[in-house]
Order: C-alpha cells, then sequence, then structure tokens
C-alpha cells in the first residue's frame, strides 16, 4: 500500500512538473478569471483580503511569468511572525483555487511545493486596493501547508504557532447521556452514544475536531476542496432524536474532514485528539 501511495505521488510530480516548464508558469492557467478572485496577506495574527478589480489581470499577468521550479515532496516549518500571501477563486470548472506563497516558496492546493521567483511584497504595494481585516488565519488560501509540515521523516507535526485554542468546548450534556470510543481505523472513527437519561436525546450539532498538544487542546480547521476553513465548519449532523435506554452506533469520516496533504494522501499528524459531536467528546489516539 505504502508502495502505491509512493508511485501516485510520483505520477501526480511528474504530471506537474510538465505543466510548470519554460520561461513562465501554468499554475494559475485554471484560474477562472471572469469571476473575482481574492488576495489574502497573513501576518501572523490578522488575514487582511482584498478583492482586485480591473487591475488585478495586471497582478495574473505578472504570477503567470514567474519562473516556477519543483522544490520537494516535503514540507518545512513557517516562523510564526512571517507574512504569507495567498490567491484563492474559482476554476472554469466550477472548483475551489488556493495558492499560498511564503518567502521564495508558493504551495498548491494539491499539496506540492515550488520555488517562485516573484516578490509579491513589492508587487502589491503597487495597488491601491480596500483590506478587509479578520482575526487568525480564517479561510487563507492553501492554509493546511501552514499548519502542519513534514521534515523528511514522514511524521507530520502540527505547528502549534498557527493552531488557535479550542474555543468550543463539549457542552455539558444530560445526565446518563454517554459517548464511548469504539474503533480507529486511521481514517474514519467509530462511537457509540447512550441514552439513560430518561427522556429522548437530540442527535443534533455542529461537529469540530481538536488535538491535545503539550496539555492544551487547539481545534483542528476541517478542509474543503483542498484547503481549510477555519474552524468548526465540518457540518451540521442531521436531526434525529436518540430514545431513552437506547445506543445507536456512528462512524464520522475524521480524515476526509480535516486531513492535512502534509500527510501523504492527507491524514492527521499522530496525537491524541477528540471529536465534539452532539456536545459529547469522544478521544482517540492517532499513531
Amino acid at each position: 500500500m505504502k508502495q502505491l501511495s509512493l508511485l501516485l505521488a510520483l505520477l501526480l510530480l511528474a504530471a506537474s512538473l510538465s505543466a510548470c516548464g519554460g520561461s513562465g508558469n501554468t499554475l494559475f492557467d485554471a484560474l477562472d478569471t471572469t469571476r473575482r478572485f481574492t488576495v489574502s496577506i497573513y501576518d501572523g495574527q490578522t488575514t487582511q483580503i482584498a478583492y482586485p478589480g480591473t487591475d488585478g489581470e495586471a497582478l495574473l499577468n505578472k504570477l503567470k511569468s514567474a519562473h516556477v521550479e519543483y522544490a520537494h515532496m516535503t514540507t518545512t516549518p513557517i516562523p510564526s511572525e512571517s507574512v504569507i500571501y495567498g490567491i484563492s477563486g474559482q476554476k472554469r470548472d466550477g472548483s475551489s483555487f488556493q495558492i499560498a506563497f511564503f518567502d521564495d516558496r508558493c504551495y498548491t492546493q494539491d499539496g506540492l511545493t515550488y520555488h517562485f521567483d516573484l516578490d509579491l511584497a513589492w508587487e502589491l504595494a503597487a495597488y491601491d486596493w480596500t483590506w478587509n481585516r479578520l482575526h487568525g488565519s480564517a479561510y487563507f488560501p492553501c492554509a493546511s501547508r501552514l499548519l502542519a509540515y513534514d521534515d523528511g521523516s514522514f511524521r507530520p507535526t502540527w505547528q502549534v504557532d498557527f493552531l488557535y485554542p479550542a474555543d468550543v468546548q463539549a457542552s455539558v450534556p444530560p445526565e446518563g447521556v454517554t459517548a464511548a470510543f469504539i474503533e480507529w481505523d486511521g481514517s474514519r472513527l467509530t462511537y457509540e452514544i447512550t441514552n439513560n437519561s430518561g427522556k429522548e436525546f437530540p442527535l443534533v450539532g455542529t461537529t469540530a475536531l481538536e488535538v491535545s498538544i503539550d496539555g492544551v487542546w487547539y481545534a483542528v480547521p476541517s478542509r474543503a476542496d483542498g484547503y481549510f476553513d477555519w474552524p468548526y465548519t465540518a457540518g451540521t449532523l442531521e436531526l434525529v432524536t436518540l430514545e431513552d435506554t437506547r445506543t445507536t452506533m456512528r462512524t464520522y469520516p475524521v480524515v476526509d474532514r480535516y486531513g492535512t496533504p502534509a500527510c501523504f494522501f492527507f491524514g492527521l499528524p499522530a496525537g491524541q485528539y477528540r471529536l465534539i459531536v452532539y456536545g459529547l467528546a469522544v478521544e482517540f489516539e492517532v499513531k
């Protein structure tokens, strides 16, 4: 299985390399320039976003003409005080488009890293755009490349500097309602809910994943089409109820919702996690 994953990664790399030859690059060819795109800047604390007008085409032409070379299959930690740039929008097929830039590198939403020779700080200074400020790294393009990295040991690590302490804790459920861990198969978490409260228990609520690092629980952003939503937007489960004295078993696709490309074909770095669901916490370990 590991050999197959490596083969698929090499095929993806070969396709990407063939698309980035010449004096320019094709990384931005899929971007639908008839729609508004977003430029983002993250300074370690806040994200500023702008929506370029007609002058956005000039910036895109600069980006397309920049020389790009494939960097490596692994990522490196990004200092928390670093300034990071991003471009996001829609592809011509309607799917999302995101690229993030740091120093002389750019990160694509499929998890690949390239050397990029354009000084974005210098280029953006030429535009008089209105910038909107957001707290934290909310909705930053390819944020998964900032939140976790692999130093080449194939043991990805969360970058604590870019994670936020969890501000949504498990609520206090009615007495007699409990959640129990059943199985973690490396991708999905199976758990059961038991209701002995004397009344029906509503199985509804927004899910959240948290990771424990040095005794502190941090929110793990969910991903959506190549980047992460921040932080508790994995979806609201259907409204059903669990009758008194009954038990229900559920399976949640954790990696599908929260996996990071720092792990081969998405996954989670090793650590202690808990899924917050229906106001209950289900803890499990990723090895």
